[in-house]
């Protein structure tokens, strides 16, 4: 128990009420940035124990001393990002437990810039979807149930610029029909950790076979899914379908199964640069995809911009 739990359980002297806030909170913060602070503080304390440091209270020197040596672990170096990470796990460790937070310091601060400058690798984006290959490929599935929970899952994932944790949170009772089709509730999301809510619509397209709409009809009907269960099922072999939720992994392989040079993301990426080569604006390219920064959505555009106002096109 850290000590501002103690101080809680001392001064209420009651543990089921100490143990009541602390669970209110461990909900403060959502679970996958929990599990990601957990691994984070590990991997520091192992690193000062390895080298008879103290991590608790620890100094900005020995964060420093992590921060610069931690950067390759086993061969695999570590984005800027992840280092960023690993600081703000040692902060939040400090103060949860009372001491001074070490990562507020000029000598952290001056060698995270020093370590981006150096950082010479450049960003890989998830390479995007075309709109005409996913179509060819629905056109043509079987009519199993996992072929058409495959192809609902992929309908919805391109056309909501859903990522894969997105997908596979949802639950049928999210799924609303209106009056030009259906709109899906993402109840939470990576950039909504408080669970505002968004939503995403979905209008009847111009061909039953690849429109998002009836297809995900068509699914709930034939999978008789009930409201309180997750939107997106397993299908075990043998085409039996498992009444479980289908997890982010199990997002990913439907995608790499029918197209193995992509990823679950390449459906989002996908559908901005469909959408904007139709003319779509940011903003509007935002009300689906839930960015906060226009300049995240226009990194994918870039590319496609490059190409269309480039004097190349039509000299050869």
């Amino acid at each position: 128990m850290n000590l501002e739990l103690k101080t809680i359980n001392t001064s209420l002297n009651l543990q089921s009420r100490a143990e009541g806030i602390a669970e209110l909170l461990k909900e403060s913060i959502a679970k996958n940035s929990r599990i990601a602070y957990t691994s984070d503080w590990a991997l520091f304390e192992a690193y000062c124990n390895s080298f008879s440091l103290i991590a608790l209270p620890a100094t900005p020197v020995v964060v420093a001393d992590f921060l610069s040596n931690v950067r390759t672990n086993k061969g695999a170096r570590y984005k800027p990002s992840s280092l960023q990470r690993f600081l703000v796990s040692i902060k939040r460790t400090h103060k949860r437990n009372g001491y001074i937070d070490p990562t507020s310091n000029d000598i952290i601060h001056e060698l995270m810039r020093g370590i981006r400058r150096s950082d010479t690798r450049s960003k890989r984006q998830a390479q995007a979807m075309k709109l005409n290959k996913l179509i060819e490929k629905v056109s043509y599935m079987p009519k199993t149930n996992k072929a058409l929970r495959d192809k609902a899952l992929l309908l919805i994932g391109f056309g909501g610029a859903f990522r894969r944790s997105e997908l596979a949170s949802l639950m049928v009772s999210d799924v609303q029909e209106t009056d030009y089709g259906i709109a899906i509730t993402v109840q939470r999301s990576k950039t909504d950790q408080t669970g505002k809510g968004m939503i995403k619509s979905f209008v009847y397209g111009r061909l039953p076979e690849h429109c998002p709409v009836r297809v995900i009809k068509q699914y709930i009907e034939r999978f008789e899914l009930k409201p309180d269960e997750p939107l997106f099922l397993r299908v075990r072999k043998g085409d039996i379908i498992v009444r479980k939720a289908l997890g982010g992994d199990g997002v990913n392989g439907i995608v790499k199964r029918y197209f193995p040079e992509l990823s679950a993301h390449s459906m989002r990426a996908g559908f901005i640069t469909e959408t904007a080569r139709k003319g779509r604006s940011i903003p509007e390219i935002m009300q689906q995809t839930g960015h906060r920064s226009q300049e995240q959505v226009a990194n994918y555009i870039r590319l496609e911009q490059n190409i269309k106002n480039n004097a190349i096109v039509g000299l050869f």
